[in-house]
């Protein structure tokens, strides 16, 4: 870290928090402030057995802490309301067998908590159009995620709903996010307006450089030129409303951009979703990337985004690709 200043800086800080905090301890730049957790912890032990589920507020721990005990199942986590990297709440259930039969098995849930951290308790009370559109998208990720797979590019699927909070339908501020449509709304009323794509952002790392692939997922039935122009906005809101260029502003949102990028690979490690190693490339740029000065790319012969359709009535897939670039797929439900 001899060339990182604020890697230099950080690690000075935390050396010296120790006899900040503690008059009878002296300096020592080998030691800093570390967590421990009381074992009276386990006393949750009593809840978990009684309850369909426990929520646990600012449990000063990470999700692995939670997936190390056999017994229990992660079903939510929330880091939305706090610019730290801890977790806000942390939900868990030892009633394993039910939430199996709702999504369909253990590694469902394992891909439903890797994507989305709201989804999984969402899914015990939501109706099943709810549930059919969001097992839609967990299929809709992997499916494109593994279709526009190249050795030279590392793709991240990202749940964009609450990042860009496009309705007060989260039960989050719409004006709580820095992504957020209604933020941006003060430069130009045209941006809050129309539809938009909120269901996956696939972002491509190519050495120095981002591609960001919008996909709509429908189930069921599907108006596909409403998910087009839905994929198109929500394209053209990142790369022309967010980052239009290398502005002060445009840095610091792609900064941000990457914390939640790294938060979701974070994820997607720990329910080993992707193949071991996959994102080894990625963690070696991590410093550079969140200085946001990367530039936004589009790829030659590539399309523009996706539109993917589980429909009722369809019984081979389809794939079309007019001149607007928008990939269509149409599979069988």
């Amino acid at each position: 870290i001899k060339d990182k200043k604020h890697l230099r800086v950080a690690k000075i800080y935390n050396s010296i928090q120790i006899s900040v905090y503690k008059d009878i301890e002296s300096y020592d730049k080998g030691s800093v402030i570390s967590l421990v957790i009381n074992k009276d912890f386990d006393s949750l032990e009593t809840s978990y057995d009684s309850s369909i589920w426990t929520t646990i507020i600012d449990p000063k721990v990470t999700l692995e802490f939670f997936m190390n005990k056999k017994e229990l199942l992660l079903i939510h986590y929330s880091d939305q309301y706090s610019n730290s990297a801890d977790y806000d709440a942390i939900t868990v259930t030892k009633k394993i067998d039910l939430y199996e039969k709702i999504v369909g098995g253990t590694e469902i849930i394992s891909e439903f908590n890797a994507f989305n951290g709201k989804w999984l308790l969402e899914m015990f009370y939501v109706n099943e159009r709810i549930r059919r559109e969001r097992k839609a998208i967990i299929s809709a990720y992997k499916y494109i995620t593994a279709l526009v797979a190249t050795p030279d590019i590392i793709w991240i699927p990202l749940s964009i709903a609450e990042m860009i909070r496009v309705s007060g339908g989260t039960g989050l501020a719409m004006s709580k996010s820095d992504f957020s449509r209604y933020n941006q709304n003060s430069k130009s009323s045209q941006i809050n307006q129309g539809v938009i794509s909120d269901d996956i952002l696939l972002v491509g790392i190519q050495k120095n450089s981002l591609i960001l692939y919008p996909v709509e997922v429908k189930a069921g039935s599907a108006n596909l030129l409403k998910a087009k122009e839905q994929v198109k906005a929500l394209k053209d809101y990142f790369y022309n409303t967010l980052f239009p260029n290398n502005s002060l502003k445009s840095r610091v949102l792609k900064g941000l951009f990457i914390r939640q990028l790294f938060m979701h690979i974070e994820k997607f490690e720990l329910y080993t979703v992707f193949e071991k190693g996959y994102f080894k490339r990625v963690h070696s740029q991590r410093e550079e990337l969140l200085k946001g000065e990367y530039q936004l790319v589009e790829l030659e012969d590539y399309s523009k985004g996706a539109v993917v359709a589980f429909l009722d009535n369809q019984f081979s897939s389809q794939f079309t690709i007019d001149d607007d670039k928008i990939l269509e797929c149409k599979l069988s439900w």
